[in-house]
């Protein structure tokens, strides 16, 4: 599983994965919408996926979302982080 795989940096760890031998979207391999930012959507697509797929080898956990909280990423609360 690849969050954020659909562009960016995640389209390529996935694409690079695919060529690896992972199944990708591509070759076989499923695209599930997923809220990166809300937990029973991240909950349900790791039900999901080890139902339908028989598990999960591999997370990269490549999305993330950053609303100007007017500083460095790494001085964010916990809080504000999850």
């Amino acid at each position: 599983m690849v969050t954020g795989g659909s562009r960016g940096i995640g389209r390529g760890i996935a694409e690079v994965m695919g060529q690896l031998g992972s199944r990708a979207a591509e070759t076989g391999g499923v695209a599930l919408s997923l809220d990166v930012t809300d937990p029973n959507s991240v909950d349900a697509s790791i039900v999901s996926i080890t139902r339908d797929l028989s598990g999960l080898d591999i997370l990269v956990n490549n999305a993330g979302v950053y609303r100007d909280h007017g500083g460095p990423i790494v001085d964010l609360e916990p809080k504000v982080w999850r």
